[in-house]
């Protein structure tokens, strides 16, 4: 399955440098080997830019409810597998 998501000009350019490899999101019904097309957005402006990319998730860790992550959190590893800075088609 693919999910959408608009994410920050920081955490999208930590993702494709490989910097963070992982996301913590509500949980919409992730797993493992979902696709999530990523697309930096200038929440600012309130658009996006010609940046996106796709990441497959590799692992989840869902909240427990517990001090550190609600029950309906979920924890994401992901792997960078494709990205554009152009605006193309990625699929």
């Amino acid at each position: 399955m693919r999910h959408e998501l608009k994410i920050t000009h920081q955490d999208f350019s930590d993702i494709i440098n490989q910097i963070k490899t992982y996301m913590i999101q509500k949980d919409q019904g992730f797993k493992v080997r979902d696709k999530l097309h990523l697309q930096e957005w200038n929440f600012t402006a309130g658009h996006p830019t010609n940046r996106h990319c796709i990441v497959v998730i590799t692992h989840i860790s869902k909240g427990e409810g517990d001090l550190y992550l609600t029950k309906d959190t979920v924890v994401m590893a992901i792997r960078l597998a494709k990205w554009a800075y152009d605006g193309s088609r990625l699929s």
